[in-house]
């Protein structure tokens, strides 16, 4: 139901979102299916939201696991699901040759960077602001910094994060790459609605103005 209010805030500036969605971590009602996906895209979430992809080694297993995820959402919201993004980012190889055979075109799981990497409690990322080709997976990297990043570990409230990711959005779109953005909507910005409309025109902004120049 957040995220639908959320969504709100999407179709009065004119964004489209895809929406990442754990296929066995909660019940999804089909009234909140239907109109999530009302001129959306969906992905998927994993299965669970409990951080075990990275640890499964079967090849095997770890393809079930993943069409699992996909066929279920399919099911649920009655259109193909070809998109995917890990639970706290968590990427390999081994993942993503196994989305390839399960079925998926493009994942969102690999951070341009984090401060904090949940993996290595440290700075990691790709450091690549372009997409690229793995497995016959389309990589789109995370370029801006994911909002828990910002509203839970270097605690910033939504006004200053919308400031900084405005910032960084400049100077990714300088360099050719796509902006995206990661926002649960269990945190902050489902709360804070008027911060996430001025967050997505003000994105609009420097997309348009980067187009034009």
């Amino acid at each position: 139901r957040r995220a639908l209010s959320l969504k709100e805030v999407e179709d009065d500036v004119g964004v489209q979102s895809t929406w990442f969605l754990s296929s066995g971590e909660y019940s999804i009602p089909r009234d909140i299916a239907r109109d999530l996906a009302d001129g959306s895209i969906i992905g998927s979430h994993d299965v669970k939201h409990d951080g075990k992809l990275i640890h499964i080694c079967r090849h095997d297993e770890l393809v079930q696991r993943v069409r699992e995820s996909r066929v279920k959402l399919e099911h649920v919201f009655e259109r193909e699901v070809e998109c995917f993004r890990s639970p706290l980012l968590q990427f390999s190889r081994r993942i993503v040759s196994a989305l390839s055979e399960a079925g998926y075109r493009f994942d969102f799981s690999l951070p341009c960077w984090e401060p904090v990497y949940p993996l290595t409690m440290s700075g990691f990322g790709v450091e690549s602001v372009q997409k690229f080709e793995v497995d016959g997976v389309i990589e789109t990297p995370l370029t801006l910094f994911q909002d828990h990043q910002l509203l839970n570990v270097l605690r910033i409230n939504t006004h200053e994060v919308v400031k900084f990711w405005v910032e960084q959005a400049k100077l990714i779109h300088s360099l050719d790459g796509d902006i995206v953005l990661l926002i649960h909507p269990d945190y902050s910005f489902s709360r804070y609605l008027q911060d996430y409309k001025e967050l997505l025109k003000s994105l609009l902004d420097v997309h348009m103005h980067f187009s034009v120049a």
